[in-house]
């Protein structure tokens, strides 16, 4: 695959929309000479959302390789250093369940 999305298990209201709009930003930013590694979900703070993110897998394997052992490293330590272009979240879009609490926060319609 050319693209590999990379995504977390706990950001429950990810949908298809997300991971196209992902996508779509990254093949759209492709033609420039600088085009990035990849797409990244940004939160409400404007924080990068390394765990929601689209990415040419010859850069995210290249990203991983010269990582060496990414064991208990958060994932901006790995792909940090990758060119990303941020994407903004819709509302709650990238609402992570971390707790207990968070999980009650979650609509149950």
């Amino acid at each position: 695959a050319e693209v590999t999305a990379v995504l977390a298990a706990d950001l429950p209201n990810l949908r298809p929309h997300t991971l196209r709009r992902l996508r779509s930003t990254l093949a759209a930013s492709a033609p420039t000479t600088a085009a990035p590694d990849g797409a990244v979900l940004v939160d409400e703070r404007g924080r990068p959302q390394w765990l929601c993110g689209v990415w040419h897998t010859a850069g995210l394997r290249a990203a991983l390789a010269g990582a060496g052992d990414p064991t208990d490293r958060p994932l901006r330590a790995v792909l940090g250093a990758l060119a990303a272009v941020h994407v903004r979240a819709e509302a709650g879009e990238a609402f992570d369940v971390d707790t207990v609490d968070d999980l009650r926060a979650l609509p149950t319609d």
